[in-house]
């Protein structure tokens, strides 16, 4: 079986065949969670400002428990149940859009 090219630099060779270095491999998947995340805080940086153009504090408040609960993500989404990267790439938050196929 061919590891999957996402997490090539995960790659190491042992013996005569390419392992998965897990480790790594969470530390890929975790970095690409955070661009997602990165770009969902950006459009809610967006979203306050106009709450508090409209000096709604209802909407502050909810999009500051988003921007909370997205910036709490590399630390609260578990990734250790993966056992190979086929299952760690099916892992991704629900509070994150679909992504494309990177």
């Amino acid at each position: 079986q061919v590891p999957d090219r996402k997490f090539r630099d995960s790659w190491k060779q042992e013996s005569s065949s390419v392992v998965e270095d897990m480790t790594k491999a969470r530390v890929i998947h975790m970095d690409r969670i955070r661009v997602y995340r990165n770009a969902e805080l950006a459009k809610e940086d967006i979203k306050f400002q106009r709450a508090i153009e409209a000096d709604s504090a209802v909407e502050k408040a909810a999009i500051i428990n988003k921007k909370q609960t997205l910036r709490n993500l590399p630390a609260t989404f578990d990734l250790s149940g993966a056992s190979d990267t086929t299952e760690l790439d099916a892992l991704w938050p629900s509070e994150l859009p679909e992504r494309a196929d990177d």
